[in-house]
């Protein structure tokens, strides 16, 4: 046996070792969010407000305050308003769907009570699928579709309140910061329009800010 296959056997011995002492809450959760973007070779703006529901996972060890944290989420946001230098106005309608998921280290600060508040930040991946529909004098329609892959860093902070020996609630808040994308399809809005048959980077940054509330079980 060559040395790197003992270098990864051992870590997965590690891993399997550490996570079976140690302290796991799986949460499901909705959340309201607020989003706003700008594609900035374009000097577009975009705001958005959305729901997400969402299935996260803590892990720490015992008596230890750095942990893991992974968050996969599902959502729908809708266009508010868009605008570019000295004009806005209300933005076209469509149909925005996102996946989100993140995966990095957290971070526990605890109370006697029981009670402890987790900090994540996380790198963060996100999967953007748009559809919009136009339609013509004819009386026909065109429908459009637009898709984003995009990466940034996501700080999430929650509160964990034990409510039984096996579950918990878990209400708090959370930050994306996405810098950077790549779009293919085609967008249609008032100030913004594509047709891109590939991926290509964009320049393109976001913000999003969310407030949730999830129940788990603790184990």
């Amino acid at each position: 046996m060559t040395n790197c296959k003992k270098a990864v056997l051992l870590f997965a011995f590690w891993s399997v070792s550490a996570l079976s002492f140690g302290q796991h809450y799986l949460g499901y959760g909705t959340s309201v969010n607020y989003f706003t973007e700008k594609y900035t070779i374009d000097n577009y703006t975009r705001k958005q407000f959305g729901w997400n529901a969402s299935a996260s996972y803590n892990f720490f060890p015992p008596d230890f305050p750095l942990g893991i944290f992974s968050l996969i989420s599902y959502g729908s946001t809708t266009p508010a308003t868009e605008s570019i230098p000295r004009e806005s106005m209300k933005a076209r309608k469509g149909s925005i769907t996102d996946i989100r998921f993140v995966i990095g280290p957290s971070f526990r600060f605890r109370l006697d009570s029981g009670i402890f508040f987790p900090l994540s930040v996380c790198p963060l991946l996100l999967f953007t699928r748009e559809t919009s529909t136009e339609r013509l004098s004819s009386g026909s329609q065109i429908d459009y579709s637009y898709q984003s892959l995009s990466g940034g860093i996501q700080s999430n902070f929650g509160a964990v309140f034990p409510v039984s020996n096996i579950f918990f609630i878990k209400p708090g808040v959370l930050f994306d910061y996405i810098f950077l994308r790549a779009e293919k399809g085609e967008m249609r809005m008032n100030y913004r329009t594509t047709h891109i048959d590939q991926y290509k980077k964009t320049g393109y940054y976001s913000f999003n800010l969310a407030v949730y509330f999830c129940i788990g079980i603790k184990f």
